[in-house]
């Protein structure tokens, strides 16, 4: 009997990043493990490693969770080699947060990685209906951030995809790293045609 040898499934990394606290490790566990964490390391993260299936292809992941803390900028900038797409993420219950995708996200992937796609995502929507969010955030002047708010900056910058989403009710997830796959699938076949995909790591 002719054994076939199994075709090597097609890899892909993702990098998630964005300012602390805005949901990234909480986003990364719901995917990768299906549950909500109540708590985590503010100075430790973990890559993993994931497969999946984009209509008959099979996809192998490697998720990259980031820390955001300006104290850990060059050990998180290694993890950019080879990048296939960026999952820059901000807090809906902080408005400072998707200030720092303008002024800080935006300006440090673009120069360092070039050619690398990047999607918006918006983490925490159900803070919009909790009460003590709500009230602390009242207490400061301010609100939760709308959908149109975090759609304006992504169509400001062009960012491939924006997605809401809650890691505390499961919304949104699946959504979030399917239409990462499948942009990062498409970009890297287009690289693939035209040149070698480059990060510059200082």
């Amino acid at each position: 009997m002719e054994k076939r040898r199994q075709k090597a499934p097609l890899r892909l990394k993702m990098v998630v990043v964005g300012s602390s606290s805005v949901g990234k490790t909480c986003l990364v566990t719901a995917f990768t493990k299906g549950f909500f964490p109540e708590t985590f390391s503010e100075t430790y993260r973990e890559n993993h490693i994931v497969d999946l299936n984009l209509d008959g292809v099979a996809v192998e992941v490697t998720l990259w969770d980031t820390i955001g803390n300006e104290d850990y900028d060059r050990l998180r900038w290694l993890t950019y080699h080879s990048v296939s797409i960026f999952i820059l993420c901000y807090g809906i219950d902080m408005p400072d947060s998707l200030e720092d995708v303008s002024k800080r996200w935006v300006p440090e992937l673009v120069h360092l990685c070039p050619e690398s796609p990047i999607m918006l995502v918006g983490c925490k929507k159900d803070v919009r209906q909790n009460y003590r969010t709500l009230e602390a955030l009242r207490e400061t002047g301010q609100r939760p951030l709308t959908e149109e708010e975090g759609m304006g900056v992504a169509q400001e910058f062009k960012f491939r995809h924006f997605v809401e989403c809650s890691a505390k009710m499961g919304e949104g997830i699946d959504e979030v790293f399917d239409l990462a796959a499948r942009e990062a699938k498409a970009h890297q076949a287009t690289l693939k045609k035209v040149r070698p995909q480059k990060c510059v790591v200082l």
